[in-house]
């Protein structure tokens, strides 16, 4: 089973900040830009994606997993569907020219990080298309209209929070510390927005983007309880480690497990954290305890809002953002960036309909989307949120 598709089975994603296992980057510059990521290690022969897919000249010594992420970043980035590379029946094949491009293209970029950048992934896809197949190489007129081209405007420098005021904040716009110490459970019911499978016209298998709505339910008990249930998939098409009915994740301290069917997995430190800070009773504690990690970015404009951006990197070179409302400090979107080979894979998570419920004020949706988001892209609504009902704990 690969990672990716664990991390859709359990929902990783819709989880708050992992907090394990995290590299200091105190040491940065308050406002600096993110660094650029540098891919893990090389998978150990027999896991390379050359041993389980055809005719790979660039891409083959990366993981199967990482190839298929890396693909749907390119995807992304040329603002193109599979098939503008790929004869879908057979895609091995090199019938269409512009998969030789891509091939050309990709080493391109893989050269010019290792030969410039000294092997960090700065250079990417994204660099160049933006979202278009073919790059814009001249700038339009409009780019350079100034009221004078030679001299900006004086910029008096912004005065940032720090981390430690962003999240000291973050928690007293939830409830404060007193009332987060005070809760023992929680227990929550809603739906699960996710992936369907439907037919073209053509009779071809396509993904429907959250086009299947099941029960999802969520129950937390202390601070290192956990049991996550979630139905989805009715059987009627198999799908390779998908199995038919719910999905369910336990855990208890530093062990959990995510199954699904006949299908399971154990979940690694960062996984249990992501779910515990996800759906657990002290996220906004364990956040703010940790604020010596983070680094702040510059303001940015989301949605009508101005959000203050807390940086950190995690473990094996993964960035995490969170994105805090400066107008009232609630959390509004987090992305984790996975270093690939070309770039990065991107998750985001939304988080919205804050509602107070015993006085501590919780997300009633939380949206995650990814760049293949047809497949992966999901929504929790809850219905009911309760505080300190009395329940077993997850496995009892």
């Amino acid at each position: 089973m690969t990672n990716r598709t664990v991390a859709m089975m359990i929902g990783l994603v819709v989880a708050a900040p992992a907090v394990v296992a995290v590299e200091q980057t105190s040491a940065a510059p308050a406002s600096s830009p993110a660094p650029a990521s540098t891919p893990g290690p090389p998978p150990s022969q027999g896991d390379r994606a050359r041993d389980h897919f055809k005719n790979l000249q660039v891409l083959g010594d990366i993981s199967p997993s990482d190839f298929y992420a890396t693909m749907h970043l390119i995807r992304a980035s040329l603002g193109t569907t599979c098939d503008h590379c790929h004869d879908v029946e057979h895609y091995e094949a090199d019938a269409k020219p512009a998969k030789l491009t891509a091939r050309r293209h990709m080493q391109m970029v893989i050269d010019v990080n290792k030969n410039v950048f000294e092997g960090r992934t700065v250079v990417t896809c994204n660099s160049c298309h933006r979202g278009a197949s073919h790059p814009v190489s001249v700038p339009t007129v409009e780019q350079g209209l100034f009221p004078d081209s030679t001299r900006g405007a004086a910029v008096t420098p912004q005065e940032l929070p720090t981390p430690a005021q962003i999240l000291d904040r973050y928690v007293a716009a939830v409830g404060g510390r007193d009332a987060l110490r005070r809760l023992k459970t929680r227990a929550a019911e809603g739906t699960w927005t996710h992936m369907a499978l439907g037919i073209t016209a053509d009779g071809h298998p396509v993904a429907v983007n959250r086009g299947k709505v099941d029960p999802f339910t969520v129950t937390t008990v202390g601070s290192d309880g956990l049991l996550v249930t979630r139905m989805g998939f009715d059987g009627t098409t198999k799908v390779e480690d998908r199995a038919a009915g719910k999905t369910t994740v336990t855990i208890q301290g530093n062990h959990g497990v995510a199954q699904t069917g006949e299908t399971k997995g154990e979940l690694g430190p960062i996984s249990i954290a992501s779910q515990m800070l996800s759906f657990g009773l002290d996220r906004e504690l364990k956040l703010a305890a940790d604020a010596g990690t983070f680094v702040v970015a510059d303001p940015v404009e989301l949605a009508g809002r101005t959000l203050n951006v807390l940086t950190r990197t995690l473990q094996g070179g993964v960035r995490e953002r969170f994105y805090f409302d400066a107008a009232d400090g609630l959390l509004r979107r987090r992305e984790l960036l996975r270093p690939l080979l070309l770039g990065d894979d991107l998750i985001q998570v939304d988080y919205d309909d804050f509602r107070a419920v015993d006085g501590i004020r919780v997300p009633f949706t939380i949206k995650t989307s990814y760049l293949d988001d047809n497949h992966y892209g999901n929504t929790i609504q809850f219905s009911s949120i309760r505080h300190d009902v009395r329940q077993n704990a997850p496995g009892a």
